[in-house]
């Protein structure tokens, strides 16, 4: 039995949960394991790692509020179908180039060109929820779209560390047939939720109207501290992979119990966190998850073993539940109603840019400090320090969140 809040929601918002559990275990069974394949198998040095992360956030990020802004217009549906396909045979194709032990230039292309084609559905899908449910009732959507994508996470990397021991290439076949069914899903279960609003597709207007939120200084300012946040939050997709397996001797399959772990702690306790912080604004929430990642991954330079290693993961997903759905949230409110892909696009760009600079960031600490933990980890808890002040120190410039919080937790009771 559904609680109340939850119940009443539009069938495609359920339809659209389902597509990101596929679509998150298939990317979660191939991200953390990117970076070991690069430099165990391929010997590329973590320097070099870093740069391919960065240049994937900038097609990525770009190609993300391209997305959110063409959303607005030509609706969402058509658009998450055609990312959800592409990636599906580009993962297919990488398949192929890890069989053939193709050189590393020829396979981040190919990843790049997969990022980019994926770009096309996770803004989008979150402005379709917009569009589904009415603001009162959206964090609660936006928590169970968390529960979603972090049940995918949570099975996705240990899958991906049982699969990758056969070998890396069945990472991107599994890849391929999750995103396929994605895509699938979508196209036999989503009919369209938006309609362009007049003057939303008139033809004298192009993709540089995207730009237009630069104007919006509230938007601007939440999104240059939600940046910091990112690149902290992006440091265990690469830098503490490859640290914990170099320094700490952690097994690759320990790494996927490990974030499957941080997944399915999301999953269980999402929605009872969101209902303990009812009477914390938004801002409130993401200065708290701020300062929990930064002390969390400050504690990571202090870790002897693998299962200390587990225990720094089990308080980073915490900053984790409080923070992210807030982010969402907050846009969501922020946005105008007729410019909501155009936000979650532009949002959707600060997230990718900082999920891809953090793991070059992080690959170059760590290139200088290996022998050195604590000023490795120290360094990366400054990013969620400096995101930590300034969601603090700019609280009142933003919608509390508070109402709707109440509402749906009221429900909940």
């Amino acid at each position: 039995m559904l609680p109340a809040a939850f119940r009443g929601y539009d069938r495609r918002l359920w339809v659209l949960n389902a597509g990101f559990v596929v679509s998150s275990m298939g990317f979660a069974m191939v991200v953390p394991f990117v970076s070991l394949y690069f430099h165990e198998e391929l010997g590329v040095p973590m320097s070099l790692v870093g740069v391919f992360f960065l240049v994937t956030a900038v097609f990525r990020s770009t190609f993300q509020a391209v997305a959110g802004e063409l959303s607005d217009r030509l609706g969402r549906t058509r658009l998450m179908i055609l990312g959800q396909g592409t990636r599906a045979v580009l993962f297919g194709v990488m398949a192929l180039a890890v069989h053939a032990r193709v050189n590393f230039w020829a396979a981040s292309g190919i990843l790049c060109l997969s990022y980019i084609a994926g770009a096309f559905f996770q803004p989008v899908a979150t402005a379709a929820v917009s569009d589904l449910v009415e603001p009162e009732r959206r964090l609660g959507a936006y928590s169970l779209m968390r529960v979603a994508h972090n049940l995918g996470w949570g099975v996705g990397p240990m899958l991906g560390g049982v699969i990758s021991e056969a070998g890396y290439a069945w990472l991107f076949v599994f890849g391929a047939a999750t995103s396929a069914f994605s895509a699938w899903l979508v196209r036999r279960h989503v009919p369209e939720t938006h309609t362009a609003r007049p003057g939303t597709s008139g033809g004298h207007r192009n993709l540089t109207d995207l730009l237009g939120v630069r104007h919006d200084r509230r938007f601007m300012i939440f999104c240059a501290f939600a940046l910091f946040l990112f690149i902290t939050m992006s440091q265990w997709l690469a830098t503490l992979s490859v640290y914990a397996s170099g320094t700490l001797g952690t097994a690759r399959h320990q790494l996927g119990l490990m974030f499957g772990m941080n997944g399915f702690l999301v999953v269980v306790f999402q929605l009872p966190v969101t209902r303990t912080l009812r009477r914390v604004s938004l801002s409130g929430c993401l200065a708290l998850g701020s300062l929990i990642y930064a002390v969390s991954f400050f504690t990571v330079g202090f870790a002897g073993s693998t299962g200390v290693l587990f225990a720094c993961m089990a308080a980073i997903t915490l900053g984790e539940l409080v923070a992210t759905p807030s982010l969402t949230t907050l846009v969501s409110l922020v946005a105008p109603p007729e410019r909501t892909g155009r936000y979650m696009g532009f949002y959707g760009l600060v997230s990718s840019f900082g999920w891809s600079v953090g793991p070059l960031l992080g690959g170059l600490l760590l290139d200088l400090w290996v022998d050195r933990p604590v000023p490795l980890w120290s360094a990366v808890a400054g990013f969620g320090l400096v995101a930590a002040a300034g969601f603090w120190g700019t609280r009142g410039r933003f919608p509390s969140g508070l109402a709707p919080r109440l509402a749906t937790e009221a429900a909940l009771r």
